[in-house]
């Protein structure tokens, strides 16, 4: 029997974008999933449109959550996972939409036969508000940061020889090993995790998490286990003004997301990863190999801290002690 499959829709104020979301769950091709549609307190009409929707489907694989005040992503996706079971997860923001193929292929991928992994990862194609398509990818994906170990390929026979599944025509997926930095990735709604790796990293403490949670996610199961990219596109990435992540500029080429230039924000969840992997660390020792640690070690952390205060001073400031800075450093060398 294969795996279920839970499906997280977490919603605010998307009253506009969520059936489209919810139609596209009901319209997967593979049939042992769950959905869990999760309404972080919106003041709009979001919950009443999803309430609406479940109840005419009367299928208990259905349901909704209200959280009783706004809480924020993170808390949102721990919501849904108390209310759900399966084996493999997915977080989908409402105002995205998954492809009839997205888990049949996701599921594929996971279980092949060549390379285990924390997650899977595919590409989406850009729509604007109305849903008019902008760009057939995802400017980031499958973009390796200099440096990096080459993607390794999986080959197509790995998946034709599941069971239960019809032989599906050959799609590209390429392995990235344990990695803590670099995005080759698309957004939230692109993923597939083990739910084992989410038990290990969501808890109350990351509820402080409002948004990119899948920032803070990604790192760490990407750093745990590694990545499965499927270079099929196999969902919509809505860019719209709401979007807290890209905003609503296409550009046709790689651009800087519109969070990023918030450098503390990315900071504070690297600093909370760095604070799971310390207090976990004698209990991810007996799982995960040595080479797992250096990237979350103290100095990584403190340097960061110090990172996140020199980006935080006024420039003139910066500039009337850089003198005094490198006077010091090179007397330190």
């Amino acid at each position: 029997m294969l795996p279920k499959v839970t499906i997280i829709i977490t919603c605010y104020n998307y009253a506009r974008y969520v059936e489209y979301a919810i139609r596209s769950v009901i319209a997967q091709t593979y049939s042992n999933i769950e959905c869990v549609i999760v309404d972080d307190c919106s003041t709009d009409d979001s919950y009443k449109i999803a309430c609406s929707i479940v109840d005419g489907l009367n299928d208990p694989k259905f349901r909704t959550i209200r959280l009783g005040q706004n809480s924020g992503q993170m808390k949102a996706f721990r919501a849904g996972l108390e209310n759900s079971d399966g084996r493999f997860v997915v977080f989908l923001d409402a105002d995205d939409a998954l492809d009839p193929s997205f888990v049949e292929k996701h599921i594929a991928v996971h279980l092949n036969s060549a390379r285990g992994a924390a997650m899977t990862a595919s590409n989406t194609r850009t729509v604007d508000d109305g849903g008019q398509v902008l760009e057939g990818t995802f400017f980031a994906f499958g973009h390796i940061t200099p440096g990096e170990p080459p993607l390794m390929d999986i080959p197509h026979i790995a998946m034709l020889q599941m069971p239960a599944f019809s032989p599906m025509e050959a799609f590209a997926v390429k392995y990235r090993q344990p990695a803590r930095r670099g995005w080759p990735y698309s957004a939230t709604s692109s993923f597939m995790f083990r739910r084992d790796i989410l038990a290990m990293i969501v808890s109350e403490q990351t509820d402080t998490i409002r948004i990119c949670a899948d920032y803070y996610l990604v790192q760490l199961s990407s750093a745990i286990g590694g990545t499965l990219l499927i270079y099929d596109v196999l969902g919509d990435y809505r860019v719209h003004k709401s979007n807290n992540f890209i905003g609503s500029v296409v550009t046709g080429a790689w651009r800087r997301p519109r969070v990023a230039q918030s450098s503390s924000l990315m900071q504070a969840i690297d600093h909370q990863a760095d604070r799971f992997v310390a207090k976990n660390r004698d209990a991810l020792a007996a799982i995960l190999p040595d080479d797992f640690f250096p990237a979350f070690e103290t100095p990584s952390l403190v340097k960061r801290r110090l990172e996140t205060i020199w980006d935080n001073l006024p420039r003139w400031f910066q500039k009337l002690i850089m003198p005094l800075a490198d006077f010091i450093d090179a007397r330190v060398k």
